[in-house]
């Protein structure tokens, strides 16, 4: 399964790879890895992450990979290292930035599951029930509250922020 889902992450990366300037290694730079990085996502999930933007300066590949909000505590230390030992002075190969898209591509979407299954809690439904349209929006309103907040809410919070909100929007409205 992962070797196949490698092969579809090269597959839709390969030619924007290659159109990228190599270094003497014929390996990318940071502000290209991250382009790469970032024109995956877009392209193939829609994602704009925040900190994956190749910025004007040169900074480390770990520097910028570390400011991305869902990586801060995911990312285990000794792939860090990895990562800023083999880009230190030969760049990143074409493997090297497939297999960490395929990681950051997992982490999203676990992080992703992990806050639906705290947005249907939180409206006392199961993810295996069958939900009306209304039921639906409900967990899907909760969704976006907490995965804005990126927090867990209890029920009591939660409620209190539904309030506020609704409040929000029905003075908005008059």
């Amino acid at each position: 399964m992962l070797a196949k889902r490698a092969y579809t992450i090269q597959a839709s990366m390969a030619r924007t790879y290659q159109a990228l300037p190599k270094n003497e290694y014929g390996h990318l730079g940071s502000r290209s890895v991250l382009y790469l990085v970032q024109s995956y996502f877009a392209k193939e999930h829609g994602w704009l992450i925040n900190g994956l933007e190749p910025h004007g300066t040169e900074l480390s590949l770990t520097q910028e990979v570390s400011d991305v909000a869902v990586l801060r505590e995911k990312v285990p230390n000794h792939m860090m290292a990895i990562l800023a030992d083999r880009h230190t002075d030969r760049g990143l190969s074409f493997d090297d930035i497939v297999a960490m898209v395929a990681f950051l591509e997992r982490l999203i979407l676990n992080e992703s599951i992990d806050l639906l299954d705290a947005a249907y809690g939180l409206n006392n439904v199961t993810t295996d029930q069958l939900l009306s349209e209304e039921m639906m929006h409900e967990v899907l309103t909760s969704y976006l509250y907490v995965f804005r907040d990126r927090r867990k809410l209890d029920y009591e919070q939660h409620q209190n922020l539904r309030e506020v909100l609704a409040e929000q929007t029905a003075s908005e409205l008059a």
